[in-house]
């Protein structure tokens, strides 16, 4: 519950008045990861306040602005958050960048340079996946927005796909596991 506590605090700053209830928090928790509301309910308040608090085992995780009840992450962590972000952030531009090569070297016929961009990027769900001429490799999150029988419908729609699905992922979940995405895309790409 830690990790989740802390993840629902990114953003805060107090510096710009970005601070969250506990009521926030678990807003956030909940809309994540649905499943952890009666778990996390009860424990909320109490762990937010002990992990405020400079005796917590590691150190303080967040601070407590107890004027305004409602509680911020520690400078410290908010600059390991945004170094991992920014590492995030380059290592999605290197792939992308990688795509956008990679689809210009092998352009897919009729699309021209607008449709090709656009190939990168998923354009919607039509009955023009069927004619697509390319390999394709679908990554979703078993909890993503998009439900799990329109994804196999989706890949059984491509005549050249793979399907990966993420366990325990959401749509956003996806993006914070660019280890795993990573391993997928990789192998996928080298063997084109």
């Amino acid at each position: 519950m830690i990790a989740d506590t802390l993840w629902a605090l990114e953003g805060t700053d107090p510096e710009t008045g970005i601070l969250r209830t506990a009521d926030e928090v678990l807003e956030r928790i909940v809309q994540e990861l649905p499943s952890v509301r009666s778990l996390v309910v009860p424990r909320l308040a109490r762990r937010l306040k002990a992990m405020g608090n400079k005796d917590y085992p590691g150190g303080r995780a967040v601070r407590w602005h107890r004027a305004e009840n409602a509680f911020c992450l520690p400078y410290e962590i908010r600059a390991r958050i945004e170094e991992e972000n920014t590492a995030h952030s380059a290592l999605r531009l290197r792939v992308l960048k990688s795509l956008d090569e990679r689809l210009r070297d092998a352009p897919i016929e009729g699309l021209g340079d607008v449709g090709t961009r656009q190939a990168a990027e998923f354009p919607g769900w039509t009955d023009e996946l069927r004619s697509l001429q390319v390999p394709a490799l679908l990554i979703f999150g078993d909890r993503d927005f998009s439900p799990l029988p329109d994804v196999v419908e989706m890949f059984e729609l491509l005549p050249d796909a793979q399907l990966a699905v993420l366990p325990g992922t959401t749509h956003v979940g996806v993006t914070r596991r660019p280890g795993e995405v990573l391993a997928l895309i990789t192998p996928f790409l080298d063997a084109r």
